[in-house]
């Protein structure tokens, strides 16, 4: 299954779904949905709004919750909102303001 990917420059309002792979490295105000789908938050992405995800690496800005299986913060990440887990990794050097929580 190939990668869905919206790139640097796009500005999207609204609900995003998708199944698979998602990568994003653009500006969104809403809500990212997937029921097991992996995404990727790529180092020029500004989210905000709640995700949901299978699995959710972070290199961007997120300003809401992100619920997910396995949640990645990537050094360059810069999340302001809760983090609900089964499995966390965080790199020296990414910043978080929130509360975390396991699932």
């Amino acid at each position: 299954m190939s990668k869905n990917t919206l790139e640097n420059g796009v500005e999207i309002e609204g609900v995003v779904k998708f199944s698979g792979e998602m990568a994003l490295d653009c500006k969104l105000k809403g809500e990212i949905i997937s029921e097991k789908g992996d995404l990727t938050l790529n180092p020029n992405s500004n989210i905000k709004g709640d995700i949901k995800a299978g699995q959710v690496t972070i290199k961007g800005k997120v300003e809401g919750s992100v619920q997910a299986e396995t949640c990645k913060l990537q050094s360059t990440a810069d999340v302001n909102g809760d983090l609900v887990y089964k499995s966390l990794g965080m790199e020296p050097g990414a910043k978080m303001v929130g509360s975390t929580k396991m699932l």
